[in-house]
């Protein structure tokens, strides 16, 4: 004897979010996420990696040279916009991640080690000494009283290696030594 198959009632999507709402107390329920500012750069990193998975495939795209360029432009781009949102999601001065960001930062982690076991090394130069011989672009120099040598004060494109090949240069802020104050002269005119 053989059964006639069951239909299947699925609960839309929104309704069982809601029922779930209603069954958990008020007090164990989850807060709503705090709106940031990376949201948005996380909508621009999945835009970015959706326009770079569906360019035009030209003959020149094709050859071998070409194709690895537009690997080492994704990986790049990808690299410094997961950089950035991880920017905004930890505390200034640390790696850890804000009070409020603990969920969202734990995923962000998980494209942060992906991206290392696929061979994608980001150097974020904050606070390391300058030199300019180093393949940073230092977009502006900044004189600041109290250092003695150059030093980054800020990154503003981190510097990106796949594989251990240099494939993006960083964009910095470099500090620099105040001149020194122009000394006068103690003497006076001859009398």
């Amino acid at each position: 004897m053989s059964r006639s198959p069951r239909s299947v009632f699925v609960w839309p999507r929104w309704l069982s979010r809601r029922i779930r709402e209603w069954w958990v107390p008020a007090e164990f329920r989850f807060p709503p996420a705090p709106e940031i500012e990376g949201t948005e750069s996380l909508a621009v990193l999945l835009g970015k990696i959706h326009d770079l998975l569906s360019l035009p495939r030209t003959d020149r795209d094709r050859a071998p040279e070409g194709e690895e360029r537009l690997r080492r432009r994704f990986f790049g781009e990808l690299a410094t916009e997961v950089w950035r949102l991880r920017q905004k999601l930890v505390e200034p001065g640390t790696n850890r991640a804000r009070e409020s960001f603990r969920r969202e930062y734990r995923h962000l982690e998980s494209i942060w080690d992906l991206l290392e076991q696929a061979g994608v090394r980001i150097q974020d130069h904050t606070g390391a000494p300058f030199d300019p011989g180093q393949a940073l672009k230092a977009l502006d120099r900044i004189p600041t009283p109290g250092i003695t040598r150059e030093r980054v004060q800020s990154t503003i494109k981190p510097s990106v290696y796949l594989q251990g090949k240099h494939i993006q240069m960083g964009e910095v802020l470099v500090e620099t030594p105040e001149p020194p104050a122009p000394n006068q002269a103690s003497g006076t005119a001859g009398a």
